[in-house]
C-alpha cells in the first residue's frame, strides 16, 4: 500500500493543499517504457522529458509525487508507505541534461529519503540512496528510466523498510499518525527486553486432591491433630508430596548456587566492562551532540530553497536596482557625475536592465508560471 499526495506537478497557479490519502494495490512499473532497467542496453540514454513522462504521467506513482518547487522540473517528493507502516518521502533530483541537439539524460538521479534519519544497507550517513546500483554511474544508467527506477527503489524500501531513528520533518510527522497502522503479531509478541534475565520455572509436583493417611481418622483425631503443632508436623513429614518438594526444594537450592559462583568468578570481569563501557559512554555524549549540530547544519543547506524568502530577497534586489540607476540619473542632472550623454545612456540603461531582469523574476516566481528567468 502506497500513500499518495495531490500531484501539483503542472505549472498554473492552483495551490490546493497536499492530502494524504491511501492507494491500493502495489507500484507497478510504467508503461512508457518497454525495457526493464535490468536488461537495459547500456549504448543509449533517453531524454529529459522521456524520463519525466515515465515518472510523472504513470498512474501510481502521478497520486503520490509532487514538485518540490512549483515551477521548477528538477526536484520531485514522492511519498509511500512501507509494511511496517511508516511514511515515507523518496525525494528525486534529475540534474540537468546535455544540451541540444540530444538533449539526452546522461548524468543520473539523485535520490534521497528526506525528513527521517535511519539505517539501512542501501543509505548512507546523509540518507542518499547508494544501494541501487542503475544510478550510481553514468555508464550503469544508460537505457534506464527514471519511472522505472523510482518504482523499484520504492518497492524495495516498501518491502525491505529501513530503520527509522528519527522523524525529523514535522509534516512527515503529523502524515504518519493519520496512517493505518499494519496489525500487530499477538500470537508472537516480541520479548521483554527491559529484563536481563530470565531464570527457568521451578516445576512442582503435583499437590494430591486427597490423603489416604486421613480417610480412617475420626473427626476427634483430625481436630487433635490440628491443634497439636508438634503432632501436624510429624504428620506431614511422613507425607510423600512433602518429601518431594524437599527434594525440589534441595535441587534448586543447589542450581542457585552454583548460578551465584559462577556470577562472583566473573564479578571482576563485568565491573571492568562496565568501566570501559561507562568511560566510551562519557566520550560518546558529546561526540554525538556535534555530529547532530553538524547533521542539523547540512540538513538546512541541502533543503530545497523557500519561496518566500527568494521572493524577499529578490524584492529587496529590484529596489536597489531602482534605487541605484535613480540616484545616478539626479548626480547627472545635477552634474555630479561627470559624464557625457552617450556615457550616461550607456550606464542608465545597463543599470535599468538589471531592474527589470530582478523585477521580471519576482513576478513569474510569485505567479508559479514559470522558472526562473536566468
Amino acid at each position: 500500500t502506497t500513500t499518495t499526495t495531490n500531484n501539483n506537478n503542472n505549472n498554473n497557479n492552483n495551490h490546493a493543499p497536499i492530502v494524504a490519502q491511501a492507494v491500493q494495490g502495489s507500484i507497478r512499473p510504467p508503461t512508457a517504457f518497454a525495457n526493464d532497467n535490468n536488461n537495459n542496453n547500456n549504448t543509449s540514454y533517453y531524454t529529459r522529458q522521456q524520463h519525466l513522462d515515465s515518472y510523472l504521467n504513470d498512474d501510481t506513482l502521478k497520486r503520490s509525487t509532487r514538485q518540490v518547487v512549483v515551477g521548477i522540473d528538477s526536484t520531485y517528493d514522492t511519498v509511500f508507505q512501507t509494511t511496517q507502516g511508516n511514511a515515507l518521502i523518496l525525494r528525486v533530483h534529475l540534474p540537468p541534461s546535455s544540451p541540444p541537439p540530444s538533449n539526452q539524460q546522461r548524468r543520473p538521479p539523485v535520490m534521497t529519503l528526506v525528513g527521517i534519519r535511519a539505517t539501512h544497507p542501501w543509505l548512507d550517513s546523509k540518507m542518499q540512496v547508494v544501494g541501487y546500483p542503475q544510478i550510481m554511474s553514468e555508464p550503469s544508467w544508460a537505457g534506464c528510466s527514471l519511472g522505472t527506477s523510482v518504482h523499484q527503489i520504492v518497492q524495495h524500501f516498501q518491502l525491505n523498510p529501513p530503520a527509522v531513528l528519527e522523524i525529523r520533518d514535522e509534516g512527515l510527522r503529523k502524515l504518519q499518525s493519520t496512517l493505518p497502522q499494519p496489525p500487530n503479531d499477538t500470537a508472537n509478541p516480541p520479548p521483554n527486553y527491559g529484563s536481563t534475565f530470565s531464570a527457568d520455572s521451578v516445576q512442582l509436583p503435583r499437590v494430591p486432591l486427597q490423603f489416604q493417611e486421613l480417610d480412617d481418622m475420626t473427626r476427634p483425631e483430625l481436630e487433635a491433630l490440628l491443634n497439636d503443632e508438634t503432632q501436624f508436623l510429624n504428620f506431614v513429614k511422613t507425607l510423600d508430596i512433602f518429601h518431594q518438594l524437599q527434594s525440589k526444594r534441595t535441587t534448586v537450592l543447589d542450581k542457585n548456587e552454583k548460578m551465584a559462583m559462577t556470577n562472583l568468578e566473573k564479578e571482576q570481569e563485568y565491573l571492568a566492562l562496565y568501566q570501559e563501557t561507562s568511560e566510551l559512554q562519557a566520550t560518546y555524549q558529546p561526540k554525538f551532540a556535534a555530529f547532530k549540530a553538524l547533521l542539523d547544519e547540512q540538513e538546512q543547506l541541502s533543503a530545497p530553497p523557500d519561496s518566500r524568502s527568494i521572493l524577499k530577497r529578490l524584492h529587496k534586489a529590484k529596489r536597489e536596482a531602482m534605487d541605484k540607476s535613480d540616484q545616478y540619473a539626479a548626480e547627472f542632472i545635477d552634474g555630479e557625475s561627470g559624464d557625457d550623454v552617450r556615457t550616461f545612456s550607456k550606464n542608465f540603461l545597463e543599470q535599468r536592465h538589471i531592474f527589470h531582469i530582478r523585477a521580471a523574476k519576482e513576478e513569474r516566481l510569485k505567479n508559479g508560471n514559470g522558472g526562473l528567468v536566468r
